[in-house]
């Protein structure tokens, strides 16, 4: 069994961080919410076997670092991919955990989305 990692640091407490992972896991295609804080479950696809964990960590200032560690079975190509992937959703869950929009306010555009 194969594993890759990503984190990110996000810009919130880690109870908030907590709540807004699962608000993301929630309304994205990145898998199903097993587990609660304040390490969770969830898959990537039916078709891959994998077992995914994610780990929330507090750091100074109010920020929490959120990892993320996949095991695979499989060679070099499916790490690469799934590293990617899960880089992609992390950066996601970035900009949802920090930027999502009040009710007034527009808000910026997430990543890999053109202005309208």
């Amino acid at each position: 069994m194969h594993s890759v990692e990503r984190s990110v640091v996000v810009d919130i407490p880690i109870a908030e961080a907590d709540r807004e992972w699962t608000r993301f896991t929630l309304r994205t295609t990145i898998g199903e919410h097993k587990v609660t804080s304040p390490e969770q479950e969830w898959s990537l696809s039916d078709e891959i076997e994998h077992e995914a964990h994610v780990s929330f960590h507090q750091l100074d200032d109010g920020r929490t670092r959120v990892t993320v560690r996949v095991e695979y079975p499989g060679d070099e190509a499916a790490g690469v991919a799934i590293l990617e992937h899960v880089a992609r959703e992390l950066e996601e869950f970035r900009w949802a955990a920090q930027c999502e929009p009040g009710p007034a306010s527009p808000g910026p555009e997430p990543p890999g989305q053109a202005p309208h």
